[in-house]
């Protein structure tokens, strides 16, 4: 129903943040992957992989 009422550029702009809101959750699960590889077999350094997070 709201579609049929809403702008079309309204439509295209919620779009457009959905798909930058999944990307957020897909790069943390990434994160959480790589920090629990560290965890299990310790390779490269810490304070680097913190680094590759924050930024």
């Amino acid at each position: 129903m709201a579609l049929k009422y809403a702008k079309k550029w309204k439509l295209f702009l919620f779009l457009f943040i959905s798909i930058l809101y999944s990307f957020q959750s897909v790069f943390l699960a990434y994160l959480l992957k790589v920090f629990i590889s560290f965890a299990q077999k310790p390779t490269g350094n810490l304070p680097g992989l913190t680094i590759f997070a924050i930024t």
